[in-house]
Order: C-alpha cells, then structure tokens, then sequence
C-alpha cells in the first residue's frame, strides 16, 4: 500500500484520527485521573497520559488500516500523539506558549484569533489551537473548574490563579459575543525594595518613605494600568512588614503575594462575598 501526504505535509486522514485518539483517550483518562490531576499532573501522571495515548493511537490506527486507509508514517503518529497529549494536559493547545519563557500575556478573543504580549511589549497574533466555539467554551469551563470557579450562562465570568501563578480571566456570552480569555504570567524581577533601588525604580528617598509608611502601620493604595508593576511592587513593599505581624490578604485573583510571613492567610472574596444557602 503505498502512503503519501497533503501538500503541506500532513496526512489526508490525520485530522480524523487525532479526534478519534482525543476523545478515548479523554474519556479513559478522566476516569483514571480525573480534571485536576490532568491540569496539574505528577510526572507519573504524564507517564500514564502518553500510555493511554499511544495504546488508543495504535487501536485507532489498525482499525483506519484494516478499513481501507492509508497508513501513517512513524512521524505523523508522533504528531498525532503530541497533539491529543497538549490538548488534554494543563492548558491544551495553549500549553506551548506559557512554556515560553519571555511570554507575559496571552489573549484569545474567540476560537479564530489569539495574541501574545512577550518582555518588551511586543504582540504577536498566533493560532488559538481551538477548533470552534464550543471546544473553546469546553475548555474554559474545564480550566476554571480546577480552581473551584464556574462557567456558565449563569455566571459568564470568572477569574482564577493557574497552578505556576499566572492569573486567568474569562467571560463568555451573554457578556461577550464569544468566549474571551487573558492569561498574565508575573515575571517578577523584583522581591524587595532593594531590588526595586537596583533597577532604578525608586530612589532611596521613595524607599525611605515606603519603608517609615509600613513600619507605622498606615494605608497605602497601589494603582496602575496593566503591565505596570503593581504585583512586583506590592511583594517588594510586603517584604517590609515584620516578620511576627499577622497578614491577612482578601483577593478575587490571588495578586501572587509571595512575602514569607509566618503568619500569612489568603481570604478569596468568593469565600468572604458568598451569599448564604437556603
């Protein structure tokens, strides 16, 4: 049987295998694993995911063979394979751009656009990975879900802190026209008020006077536009506190406070704002 391959390299039947491969290999995966370890697995929980992958790949493959169809290649299988593993795993098709190292945003305004914003500012449109709305939709609903949050007509909106620290917005209809997600991944450069006089961001007077506006216990308001440091400058002027004081934050996103106190406690709006049942 003699094998060949669209024009652009990729097999006639590759499309419609991989979705056959994607939906058992879900299917037996969820039961194995379930939707939180598959969004953050274990090392032993990627072995198990390529394992269910390759053997529903190798029984979807003979099947397509043994009815009439041409054969893939070593390599098409591989891709086929790398495929429904990204789709399945953390954030899906979008997995490939958070592994970039200088990616601090990533955006996609439906199924058919996607952006990303690297160090420096510059943007990039780039394939969603998403075939339609509904997939979209689906694994929006899927990622938030993780976090304990809901997507849904009901509740079109939601925020949540991914397991690396990045911060997640999504809306969907009847807020939007479509489904909309922001991805903001912190490269924080900056942990204390000494790195931030390093950088040149303050000079040693501001310094001074945040250090005397923590140490008296007094408000401070930190404001900004997006992208403009409000996080790195909230941990640097954190990292002033004393140690023995008690630090109570209350966050609808977690702001990704990381000053070490020993007496730190998170309080999630959805836990403090929630109405009672009943």
């Amino acid at each position: 049987m003699t094998d060949f391959a669209h024009p652009n390299g990729q097999h006639p039947a590759a499309e419609q295998l991989a979705g056959k491969v994607r939906a058992q290999a879900a299917t037996e995966l969820a039961r194995l694993l379930g939707p939180a370890r598959l969004f953050a697995p274990s090392e032993d929980d990627q072995a198990r995911v390529w394992a269910v992958i390759s053997a529903q790949l190798a029984e979807v493959h003979r099947d397509h063979v043994v009815s009439g169809g041409l054969p893939l290649r070593d390599g098409q299988r591989g891709q086929i394979a790398q495929q429904v593993y990204d789709a399945l795993l953390g954030l899906g098709p979008l997995e490939r751009y958070l592994a970039q190292e200088d990616l601090e945003e990533l955006l996609v305004n439906g199924h058919t656009d996607g952006f990303v914003i690297r160090a420096g500012g510059r943007k990039e449109r780039i394939p969603t990975g998403f075939g339609s709305e509904v997939e979209l939709r689906a694994f929006a609903a899927r990622t938030v879900a993780v976090a304990g949050r809901r997507l849904d007509e009901a509740h079109p909106r939601a925020d949540a802190r991914l397991p690396d620290g990045s911060r997640l917005h999504v809306i969907c209809p009847p807020l939007a026209p479509y489904t909309c997600m922001t991805i903001r991944r912190h490269r924080l450069l900056a942990h204390s008020m000494r790195d931030l006089l390093t950088l040149g961001t303050l000079t040693p007077a501001v310094a001074g006077f945040l250090r005397a506006v923590v140490r008296a216990g007094l408000n401070l308001l930190i404001s900004g536009g997006t992208g403009a440091g409000k996080t790195t400058t909230l941990n640097a002027i954190a990292a002033e506190i004393p140690r023995l004081d008690r630090v109570v934050t209350i966050e609808e996103a977690q702001a990704r406070c990381t000053c070490s106190k020993s007496a730190l406690l998170r309080a999630p709006t959805a836990a403090i704002s929630s109405p009672p049942l009943g």
